[in-house]
């Protein structure tokens, strides 16, 4: 299969539209596991081969490095207590047993990077969650609002905040995400710019704002801003 390769630079955003995230918990939830503190001062705490440093838009950062399996695509955590990964693609019942695998694998203890490869495992492998990525817990506070959290561990919804959005089809791979790797699509995505509205867009910076959400992720969780349903063949295309 053909795959493009997408950068920002390649993008018309003449066709971005604005879109708005479901607050239905059975289509929208997200579930945060935070990221623990594992360094001392500035070298790991812990010896791990998946610890590795990273280049990210800040310098040279110290990272747990993850697979998300629905975009092919590395991902880096920080390691310093300022993260966490999210599950996507959980409704309430699967939030529940995402708890309890995490509440099992923990086992009253602090989490560990043998213990969160374990989790990512288990999560795929018995629960079929295949979509996770890494997010800020700032940039949780400032997108998601809490559904069942302890501090910030647990299910979250998205804010009902408008974003914009421009629709790629076919299969591509797009490079300006936030990803160790490119990020790969095989049947279409949209490059989600998250709070960002359309009279915004064209006049802010948008470098590293940009987000790849597989088409069938972004059409299941978010309408137009009116509600309506995103039909694809109804939307400008890249």
């Amino acid at each position: 299969m053909i795959r493009k390769k997408w950068k920002l630079t390649d993008l018309d955003f003449r066709k971005a539209r604005e879109y708005i995230p479901s607050q239905n918990p059975e289509i929208s939830l997200r579930f945060v596991l935070p990221i623990p503190n594992w360094m001392d001062q500035s070298e790991p705490a812990v010896s791990h081969h998946q610890i590795k440093q990273v280049e990210k838009k800040s310098g040279l950062q110290w990272c747990y490095l993850f697979s998300n399996p629905k975009d092919q695509a590395q991902q880096a955590v920080k390691i310093d207590g300022s993260a966490a990964i999210i599950f996507m693609g959980v409704d309430t019942k699967k939030s529940e047993e995402l708890n309890k695998l995490i509440t099992e694998c923990l086992s009253g203890g602090e989490l560990t990077p043998d213990k969160l490869t374990i989790i990512l495992d288990r999560s795929y492998e018995e629960l079929g969650i295949v979509d996770r990525f890494n997010k800020s817990l700032g940039s949780i506070d400032q997108f998601f609002h809490p559904y069942e959290v302890k501090g910030h561990l647990g299910s979250f919804l998205p804010r009902p905040n408008k974003s914009s959005a421009i629709y790629i089809p076919g299969a591509g791979e797009f490079l300006d995400g936030p990803t160790a790797t490119p990020q790969k699509f095989e049947n279409g995505a949209f490059i989600n710019f998250p709070g960002m509205e359309l009279k915004n867009i064209f006049l802010a910076n948008v470098d590293g704002k940009a987000r790849l959400v597989q088409a069938d992720v972004f059409r299941r969780d978010r309408t137009h801003p009116d509600g309506k349903e995103i039909k694809l063949e109804c939307i400008p295309a890249q």
